[in-house]
């Protein structure tokens, strides 16, 4: 018989990660649901709809589709009816022979739905030397490029006393007339960064790099 397990499915469409369980015995079912339980995430809200034991059914890619659930179909086959309707909906079916792939197929799914971790890495470090006015168009800033690069398009922060004046991208990027994509450690330019402007002499700006790393699930 089957086996229903979880809160029952409504049209409302649970967040987080649904999925419906196929195996080929019992026993194989019961350790995959056990394993599967145990992968939990405070940001992720984990259902298992439906688990039993047998082919993919036309059943279950319905529910797997209303329900943008993930079917897991460990040693065992999708039936003739379902392969027909498969065809036409877009369902994620995942077979897989060995427990400890599924499980780690799992995690994946779970992980895919975890936001990434941003830092905000330093790339470069420029020393605010002189400031200039240029009307409605901005505060120029000439700098000079103590560490690293900054380049057109950039995110500063500009410090003042270890404290955030400013933040915003680098809009225009010159060295002494020309327009330019980067300028490197050792030489001057002129940053206008959008946003700036209360700036002086003796501040300092950081060029940052937003980098994103994906989470992991154990």
């Amino acid at each position: 018989d089957s086996v229903f397990t979880g809160p029952l499915f409504s049209m409302d469409r649970p967040e987080g990660v649904n999925m419906i369980l196929k195996a080929d015995v019992a026993g194989s079912l019961e350790a995959i649901s056990r394993s599967v339980a145990q992968i939990e995430h405070e940001e992720v809200k984990f259902n298992i709809l439906h688990k039993d034991i047998g082919d993919v059914t036309k059943s279950d890619i319905l529910l797997a589709e209303a329900a943008s659930a993930v079917v897991l179909a460990f040693n065992v086959k999708v039936d003739a009816q379902a392969r027909d309707l498969v065809r036409q909906k877009d369902v994620d079916i995942r077979h897989h022979r060995v427990i400890y792939d599924l499980i780690d197929d799992v995690k994946g799914v779970v992980c895919g739905k975890l936001k990434p971790i941003i830092r905000e890495v330093q790339v470069g470090l420029l020393v605010v030397r002189e400031v200039f006015s240029s009307g409605k168009g901005g505060t120029v800033i000439g700098c000079y490029v103590s560490e690293g690069a900054v380049s057109r398009g950039a995110l500063v922060k500009i410090y003042r006393n270890d404290a955030v004046t400013c933040e915003g991208k680098v809009k225009v990027l010159r060295r002494f007339k020309d327009d330019v994509k980067e300028v490197g450690h050792g030489l001057e330019c002129g940053v206008l960064v959008e946003g700036a402007k209360d700036v002086a002499v003796g501040d300092v700006i950081k060029v940052l790099e937003v980098v994103e790393h994906a989470r992991v699930v154990e």
